[in-house]
């Protein structure tokens, strides 16, 4: 009986069974039935060039699912084929073969092309010998092993002189080559119709790949010529002499915050060395790794870091790395250590290092000259920014009080609520920098929400150069000594103030200041507000309320008896924008019923719906509820009351609301929803059919407004291409919009985008856009998903450049019908993984 050959082969051969002239079958029928016009559908073989049986192969037509070629069937069974690769790179070494071939005689000159086999298969390797310049050009489609390939280099080298290397896309051979000659040329094949178009990629020291066609390149007596090669030669990055190079020093991690060093003064570093660099400079030092013995080695350091001295102990500071060299003949290997800067120990903690010599760590006393200090020297003077936060924080440790990066802001006059982590702790290390040592430090006022020091903070000590606590619960205790001395420090420094009689009774001798009166004031306001809202409120909204009102009056009765006592008192900025973001917008009073109704069964007409700007507490029945006991019903699931949060604050905000934010939590509402067993409350209905409402308009806006626009010959001019720079400028910005909507933990659409970036980005044709995203996603690391996967297409869809990008990069997906979508969508979530804490 017949056996029907179930593999889908996407590549054949036309004309025999040995022939060298691929074809790849299109996937899609109607695709398929213009491919049978041109080239028939008798003449397609499994060619043993791709490993196959040399049997004829015939072609299959589906609608549901991916066309292919298959073996005819055997009345004999099943044939014998051996073929391991179907997909559409199984062919690439016939299409480059013939691709190449023909590109080197339009660059005049002729070549014998030969395919190579490693012992895998006739796809290994494909070898183009140039007649008149002796170069042999070898595009290396599988990676060999490191040994192998050495060996295999000396060969070719020695037959041919001069060897020309392009390596696949994923071959590990790619950082060995960039060692040797500072660029390494790799190749990947691209589906056109039913041909594979070639590109060449440059990679440069920084693992960055410069993509470009075949056709664009060059063929000179150098070798194989991308544009972005004439780039390395013109800023010097490329080494002469190619894979003959000894290779760059390698680089492996340490943890630099475990190594100590003093330096050696009785060792010269060489003059030159391998593992110097034109921007860094060597250091002989006793080196002492945490739980190691102490070794002589060499340190490489940035110029701009000041050169150390024998007379202290220093602590590796950044990232720690160990460059080693190759064997080259007899000679021996050299390594060193490369850090990122330094950071210099006191005291007992560089006896501890064991590094204790008299001209290494003993503190010296500074002679005196004529009776005078010696002068300290000059600190470099401080940005506007830092200036303004350290006035800040002087003022508050004046009022003896801690404080958040939001109270800072208005005092600083400073927009601190949107810097990154980043940012605050370099601030911070400005800030606190040029004190001497032992001067208070600043930094130890501020707190976060929950009143815990910042997570940053041994850092920002570590970067200015002083020893903190290892744990928590030491740092938490040395940090509040250190809050006590900045206070002491500060009153200390401040001119002491003129002893004041005592207060006659009945007259006034103290007023409080025009900041703290406003915000008792606001405060009240925000009270007043809140106690409207309270009778309206129900389940966790209701508790919110309750508690921003208790606090709110806890702290206007601690404004009074300050006053009362004559001493000042200011009202906590976080206890108002607390009470303030769970009021949400000003509301207004309902309108009275006209009668007491019971929440009807049937749903809401749409048009009695209430809109985007009406308050959300016109949507739930006005059942009085009472302060103490916030809950009177019974407890809600877990799913139910997170259910409710979620769109009592979205009802809150609005039309407000960002579109990113209302997807995700409409998303989030309807996964809560389904998990919900029994009926919902009539209220959450309602407030889940007015948000979806609000989220089904603004993705029918968003669509309006992508919608294309014909282009007149009169509008032509209006749409020429940007020049290479404007499309620079909107790449990096696009890259930095990116990156803060994958910290958002969200995703945007196109016209969101434009919003964010600008109307240079709105104003892009597709090829632009997809040239822009390519631009902005060139650095992303090979490990991690492109930042191009968070815009969608309609607010939950793929957007269709996102696999052109994907494929100009070099990255691998899936084809529509194989998992693209589900590909895309753990992109999306890896990205919010990754940027959840950057």
């Amino acid at each position: 009986m017949a056996v029907i050959d179930t593999r889908l082969i996407q590549t054949a051969v036309m004309g025999g069974r040995d022939s060298e002239n691929p074809v790849i079958l299109p996937e899609e029928a109607h695709n398929l039935d213009q491919f049978r016009l041109r080239y028939g559908d008798d003449d397609y073989w499994c060619s043993v060039l791709l490993g196959g049986c040399g049997e004829p192969l015939t072609t299959k037509r589906y609608e549901d699912k991916v066309c292919h070629f298959s073996h005819l069937p055997d009345p004999q069974g099943l044939r014998d084929c051996r073929r391991s690769t179907y997909g559409a790179t199984s062919a690439d070494h016939l299409f480059i073969k013939r691709h190449v071939k023909a590109w080197l005689a339009g660059q005049g000159h002729m070549a014998q092309a030969n395919l190579r086999s490693h012992g895998h298969g006739p796809a290994d390797a494909v070898d183009f010998r140039l007649r008149a310049t002796e170069l042999l050009l070898r595009f290396e489609l599988r990676a060999q092993d490191y040994r192998s390939w050495i060996r295999a280099a000396d060969s070719l080298g020695a037959a041919s002189g001069h060897v020309e290397w392009v390596f696949g896309a994923d071959s590990p051979l790619v950082a060995e080559m960039v060692a040797r000659q500072g660029y390494a040329l790799c190749c990947r094949c691209e589906t056109s119709g039913a041909d594979r178009r070639v590109f060449i990629g440059v990679v440069d020291r920084t693992g960055t790949v410069a993509w470009a066609p075949l056709e664009e390149c060059g063929m000179t007596r150098e070798g194989l010529t991308p544009p972005a090669l004439d780039k390395l030669r013109a800023d010097g990055l490329v080494r002469p002499g190619g894979v003959g190079n000894p290779p760059l020093p390698a680089s492996l991690p340490l943890r630099g915050a475990e190594i100590v060093f003093a330096v050696d003064p009785t060792v010269t570093p060489p003059p030159e060395s391998p593992v110097d660099a034109a921007d860094r400079y060597l250091v002989a030092a006793h080196v002492k790794p945490a739980g190691s013995r102490i070794v002589r080695a060499h340190i490489s350091l940035p110029l701009d870091t000041p050169p150390p001295t024998e007379e202290y102990v220093y602590r590796l500071s950044g990232t720690a790395r160990v460059l080693v060299t190759d064997t080259i003949g007899s000679e021996a290997p050299h390594w060193a250590i490369r850090a990122d800067g330094l950071t210099r120990l006191k005291g007992l903690d560089a006896e501890r290092t064991g590094l204790w010599l008299p001209s290494v760590a003993v503190d010296r006393q500074a002679p005196a000259t004529n009776g005078t200090a010696q002068a300290a020297p000059a600190a470099r003077p401080l940005s506007p920014r830092a200036t303004r936060l350290r006035d800040a924080l002087r003022t508050m440790a004046a009022r003896r009080t801690t404080t958040t990066w939001q109270e800072l802001a208005r005092p600083a006059r400073l927009d601190l609520a949107h810097l990154s982590d980043h940012g605050r702790r370099d601030l911070l290390v400005e800030v606190d920098a040029p004190g001497a040592s032992g001067a208070p430090l600043l930094s130890v006022l501020i707190r976060t929400r929950s009143g815990n020091t910042l997570p940053y903070l041994s850092t920002v000590l570590r970067m200015v150069g002083v020893d903190s606590p290892a744990s928590d619960a030491a740092l938490q205790q040395w940090c509040a000594a250190e809050t006590e001395r900045t206070y002491a420090a500060v009153d200390a420094s401040n001119p002491t103030p003129v002893p004041q009689p005592e207060p006659v009774p009945g007259t006034v001798s103290f007023q409080p200041s025009p900041e703290s009166i406003l915000r008792l004031r606001r405060l009240r306001e925000l009270v007043r507000e809140a106690r409207k809202l309270v009778p309206r409120a129900t389940g966790r909204r209701a508790h919110r309320l309750a508690e921003g009102i208790r606090q709110a009056e806890q702290e206007a009765a601690d404004f009074e008896r300050a006053t009362a006592k004559q001493q000042g008192f200011l009202v906590s900025a976080r206890v108002i924008d607390e009470l303030d973001r769970v009021i949400g917008h000003p509301t207004t009073e309902p309108p009275a019923p006209a009668a007491t109704v019971p929440w009807q069964a049937d749903p809401t007409p749409q048009s009695q719906q209430p809109t985007a700007g009406q308050g959300h507490e016109s949507v739930r029945p006005t059942k009085p509820i009472s302060v103490s006991a916030p809950k009177t019903h019974q407890q809600p699931k877990a799913n139910h009351a997170e259910l409710r949060t979620i769109l009592e604050d979205l009802t809150a905000a609005g039309a407000d609301v960002d579109t990113a934010r209302l997807r995700t939590d409409i998303a989030r509402a309807k996964l809560l929803k389904a998990a919900h067993h029994g009926t919902l409350p009539r209220d959450l209905l309602t407030m889940f059919a007015v948000c979806s409402q609000r989220l089904a308009q603004r993705i029918q806006a968003t669509i309006t407004a992508a919608s294309p626009t014909p282009v007149t010959p009169d509008s032509a001019e209006q749409h020429r291409l940007l020049p290479e720079s404007e499309l620079d400028a909107v790449a990096a910005a696009l890259h930095a919009a990116l990156k803060d909507i994958a910290r958002r933990q969200s995703t945007t659409t196109w016209p969101d985008l434009g919003r964010l970036v600008g109307a240079a980005l709105t104003d892009l044709q597709p090829d632009e856009q997809s040239r822009a995203l390519i631009r902005a996603d060139q650095h992303t690391p090979d490990d991690e998903p492109l930042l191009s996967a968070l815009i969608t297409h309609d607010g939950h869809d793929i957007h269709p450049l996102y696999p052109r990008v994907a494929r100009a990069l070099g990255r691998e997906l899936p084809c529509p019908s194989n998992g693209l979508q589900s590909q895309w969508q753990m992109d999306v979530l890896r990205l919010h993984t990754l940027w959840r804490h950057r």
